[in-house]
Parts: C-alpha cells; sequence; structure tokens
C-alpha cells in the first residue's frame, strides 16, 4: 500500500514539465492502484464467486465514475501548479472552489455506492467497501497534498 501512494505523490508532482509524459505516469498510477483495490477488495469483501459476479459490475460502474472526479482534481492540481507564482486571489478563489466542488461531489458518488451497495448486498458489505474505498482515496489524497506547496504570502496584489 506505502508504495503505490509513494509513486502517486512522485508521478503528480515531480513531473510538471513534462505534459505528455505526465499523463502516461498517471494513467500507470491509476492502474496500479486499481490493481492494489481490486487485490484488497477481493481479500476484505470476503463474498463468493456468485456475490463477487454481482459485485464488480457495481464497483467498474463506480470507478468510471470516480476516475471522471479524479480527473477534475488532478486538472485543478494542474491549475494550481501552472498558476503557484502568480497566484491571485480570484484564481486562488477559483481553485479552492474547485476543489471543494471535487470533494462534495466525491462524497455523494460514495453515498450513492453506499446505497447501491447496502441494496444489493448489506449495509456490512457496502460500510466494508467505503473504509476500503475511504483508505485508498486519503491515502492518495494525504500524499499528494503533502507535496503540494503553500500558496506563497505576497504573491500577488489585491484585486478589485
Amino acid at each position: 500500500m506505502k508504495k503505490f501512494v509513494l509513486t502517486a505523490a512522485c508521478l503528480l508532482l515531480c513531473l510538471p514539465g513534462i505534459a505528455g509524459a505526465q499523463e502516461q505516469y498517471i494513467e500507470l498510477l491509476r492502474q496500479d492502484v486499481n490493481t492494489q483495490k481490486t487485490a484488497m477488495l477481493t481479500e476484505a469483501m470476503d463474498l463468493d464467486a456468485a456475490q463477487f459476479d454481482r459485485f464488480w459490475p457495481i464497483v467498474r460502474e463506480y470507478d468510471l465514475k470516480r476516475a471522471e472526479i479524479v480527473d477534475r482534481r488532478i486538472a485543478t492540481i494542474k491549475k494550481y501548479a501552472a498558476n503557484y507564482d502568480t497566484m491571485t486571489p480570484d484564481m486562488a478563489d477559483e481553485v479552492i472552489e474547485e476543489f471543494f466542488k471535487v470533494r462534495f461531489d466525491m462524497l455523494k458518488l460514495k453515498k450513492d455506492y453506499f446505497g447501491k451497495v447496502s441494496k444489493e448486498f448489506s449495509a456490512v458489505e457496502a460500510a466494508r467497501f467505503l473504509q476500503i474505498e475511504n483508505f485508498v482515496d486519503d491515502m492518495m489524497r494525504v500524499q499528494v497534498m503533502s507535496e503540494i506547496p503553500l500558496i506563497q504570502h505576497g504573491v500577488s496584489a489585491v484585486t478589485n
């Protein structure tokens, strides 16, 4: 688990000047995270083969929707990085508002899929699914956010 978290931060943040390569690395990271997450879910969910046949389509659907939100998170981080040295109050507002939207949308998605998994299995299995999802998401977010520098003091003048 620790391996893919450290890899994530490096891939997302260490290659800011290599846009094409950065996209390739982000895609490789997604594959690695999904592989790790699949292994964790397989072990933790403790479902039989017939139950897994019903479970994986729900997870795949969730992952597709989650990827859209993660793409927005990555785009917001890139926007922040591109404007880091010239951050204005308006740009700071814009970036932070998008982070709020991303967090809200991710929370809503998780709540929706808690309902879907609960309906198909039980609230216990749905909670276990969300525990794994939250663990992976939180580890990635903490690692990435720990690598993003704070906005500098006095970078820009106050806008009207």
